[in-house]
């Protein structure tokens, strides 16, 4: 992956549009019943930008003797295409620090052992309360075992509560409109698919499940 910075210049429009994009298979079977596999954990984001303007003037070039346009232009022909990829700050899109920067929230409980953690960031609505959630990866040398996609819910007190495993978070969303978080989670083990869904704070759980044998 290529650590090239999309370049921020002067120009850009108000109005930004970022859209979500999911890949979904679709199997159906000769009675009609589907069976429908997300492949994407996290959707992959798609902005489309808009420019008031790009100058071009000579008196408008940077320390690099550049023109804003110019600058653009070789940006993207540097990318040869489909070839190579490229970081994109979303605070310089919006003008928004916490687009782009997240700070103060747990990353993982250590065990003196494991040194895989996966970082995720999701926010949980609760009026009276803050929920944070994370997810633990690693080899357990003593046990023999590896921990894979282990979730965990964090209370506002810090107590840590065990959700599961082998499972990944599809989404999180008011659909109660509650003003509290569900969360909803893609089961994802050997022989064993399906969805589970949290909420009332964690306290309840529903699931649809299915093998593939």
């Amino acid at each position: 992956m290529s650590n090239v910075l999309f370049p921020k210049i002067r120009g850009l429009a108000w109005s930004v549009t970022k859209t979500p994009t999911f890949s979904t298979e679709i199997q159906e079977s000769v009675a009609g019943r589907e069976v429908r596999v997300q492949n994407f954990q996290n959707p992959i984001w798609e902005f489309t930008l808009s420019y008031e303007y790009l100058l071009n003037d000579p008196k408008s070039r940077d320390e690099n003797e550049q023109t804003p346009l110019e600058t653009l232009v070789g940006f993207f022909l540097a990318r040869g295409g489909q070839f190579d990829d490229f970081l994109l700050n979303e605070s310089d899109l919006t003008g928004r620090l916490e687009d782009s920067v997240y700070s103060g929230q747990p990353i993982a409980i250590g065990d003196g052992t494991s040194k895989s953690f996966q970082l995720s960031n999701v926010l949980l609505c609760n009026v009276t309360s803050a929920w944070q959630r994370f997810s633990v990866s690693g080899d357990d040398r003593d046990a023999g075992f590896g921990l894979y996609d282990s979730w965990f819910a964090v209370d506002p007190a810090g107590s840590a509560r065990y959700l599961g495993s082998g499972m990944w978070m599809v989404d999180a969303g008011d659909y109660h409109a509650d003003k509290k978080s569900e969360l909803v989670f893609s089961i994802d083990q050997e022989n064993r698919g399906g969805y589970r869904i949290y909420y009332d704070n964690f306290k309840k759980t529903a699931e649809f499940k299915f093998s593939y044998h």
